[in-house]
């Protein structure tokens, strides 16, 4: 019957538990009063009654209004039950006031309070009856399991069935058997989800390799489609949800990744078992990097601005999240508010490591090139050990940068010196197996052809104006390395030769 767990937990009950869930029954509200009446009518009887006792009982009729009504009285009574039992214990009540402090939907304090119930397990274990222990265990594993902490599900699932007895028969015993073999799967198919994750947003970068990665991505998400099937499991649709997204951003639809994005964003906030800053955070990095893609810089800014709150002062976030603003005011070509920007990441660099601190000096050689402030670019431009080893194109377009200048002040000798290492470079990354993009290695050409002609360029010059247009077949891309785009520097070069051979002829 539906009310026998009920009954037994009841009859279980010392006279001080008793006493407060009657005080918490009569302080509810109207609709309560079902849960006295039901309450009552379970304690003064000595054996289980029938199901139309209880209900004439309750309802004043012998049968429920209906069954699933009847179903949810009896659960709420239940839990107030078991939750006066935890209240009588120590261990419980000591931690009830900081409970108070936050919300019921936190998935840590969910996880604090499935624990204390434990605590109490292991102090009553010899001091209830086994049907006390059977049912606070069910509610351990039925909250447990819906929180999607299954580690506890296996814990005191392998605990109840320690309590079995001769007379529940071997049909309860692999029952339980079998819940443990299925909630092993869904721990081991979360936490290898989980371990995936980690690994691929801290130590990959799906846009420098995006063929390998790409396998990589296709791989975890047919495995978590399949697991999806099997565990209705909100952490699964989360990673599953997240690699379809970096599978869009790999192949460069960014409205698509824009439109994933915001469903995630609402999906972590509706859904507390995946809900943390953390992969809010993230998922923003990929909206953001999305509009800019778009060029909705606006938009981006706006974003950028609206997340500030959540960040905390030298996280990897923030200084994520201030280069994304510094970048996006270039984008932009708010140079002034770029600089803002950058200022203020130079006043806190002790959170940075080695490569953080010279992509700062980059950046700002970059803004003084755009000033024509070819001295100080020189300066910050000095390729340090940690620039050298980056993956992410630094010190290659930090050698374009040095060549363009050295082109602008007609230093040619200097510009044969730097295009020789630059040589070096593409000829040694190539042994090394570091491939180039198709871009950088028009640039390359560019670079190449420049140097052959000694120099003499100009806007009619047939061979450039190819390679010019190969470079517009591979598109500049923002978020990478090279930060101005060439086309707009050899369009300021050719300018400048432009201008000097027409006074040479005046």
């Amino acid at each position: 019957m539906l009310h026998k767990e009920l009954f037994e937990l009841i009859k279980d009950l010392n006279p001080v538990e008793i006493e407060l869930i009657n005080r918490t029954i009569k302080n509810s509200s109207y609709i309560e009063t079902n849960e006295m009446r039901l309450f009552d009518f379970l304690l003064n009887q000595a054996i289980l009654p029938q199901l139309r006792d209880v209900c004439k009982a309750v309802y004043r009729k012998s049968s429920p209004k209906s069954y699933d009504s009847f179903k949810k009285l009896v659960y709420r009574s239940k839990h107030k039950v078991l939750e006066a039992i935890m209240l009588c214990n120590d261990s419980f009540v000591n931690f009830q006031k900081e409970l108070d402090e936050y919300t019921p939907k936190d998935p840590e304090i969910i996880k604090v309070v499935i624990l204390r119930k434990a605590i109490v397990i292991q102090s009553f274990l010899e001091k209830r009856s086994p049907n006390f222990m059977k049912h606070l265990l069910d509610d351990i594993i039925q909250q447990s399991a819906k929180n999607e902490f299954y580690y506890l599900t296996v814990e005191y699932l392998v605990i109840k069935m320690n309590l079995i007895n001769s007379n529940e028969g071997e049909g309860t015993f692999n029952k339980i058997k079998e819940q443990i073999a299925f909630y092993e799967g869904c721990r081991d198919a979360v936490n290898k989800a989980k371990e995936n994750y980690i690994k691929f947003t801290i130590f990959n970068c799906p846009f420098q390799n995006p063929t390998k990665h790409k396998e990589e991505v296709v791989n975890n998400i047919q495995t978590l489609k399949e697991n999806l099937k099997i565990i209705k499991s909100d952490n699964i649709k989360y990673y599953l949800c997240f690699y379809e997204l970096i599978l869009n951003l790999i192949n460069e639809d960014y409205l698509t990744v824009k439109e994933k994005s915001i469903e995630l964003l609402q999906f972590i906030s509706e859904k507390h078992t995946v809900k943390s800053k953390e992969k809010l955070l993230t998922i923003t990095s990929y909206l953001i990097k999305s509009e800019v893609h778009l060029k909705n810089y606006d938009q981006a800014l706006i974003l950028l601005n609206k997340s500030q709150i959540h960040l905390e002062s030298g996280s990897i976030f923030q200084i994520k999240f201030k280069e994304y603003e510094f970048l996006t005011n270039i984008y932009l070509k708010h140079y002034e508010q770029a600089e803002e920007v950058l200022l203020l990441k130079f006043k806190n660099t002790s959170a940075y490591n080695l490569l953080e601190k010279e992509k700062l000096s980059i950046y700002k050689a970059n803004l003084n090139f755009i000033r024509c402030e070819y001295k100080e670019v020189n300066d910050k431009l000095y390729l340090r050990k940690e620039t050298l080893k980056d993956v992410t194109g630094q010190e290659y377009n930090c050698r374009i940068l040095k060549l363009f200048i050295n082109l602008f002040q007609g230093k040619e000798d200097e510009v044969i010196r730097d295009f020789d290492c630059l040589k070096k470079q593409v000829k040694r990354n190539s042994i090394l197996n570091k491939g180039y993009s198709c871009r950088n290695l028009i640039i390359f050409k560019i670079m190449q052809h420049i140097c052959k002609k000694n120099y003499n360029v100009h806007s009619n010059d047939i061979k450039l104006n190819n390679l010019m247009d190969s470079l517009k077949a591979s598109p500049w891309q923002p978020f990478g390395s090279e930060l101005i785009p060439v086309e707009e520097i050899m369009t300021s070069l050719l300018l400048k030769v432009e201008s000097a051979r027409i006074q040479e002829l005046n």
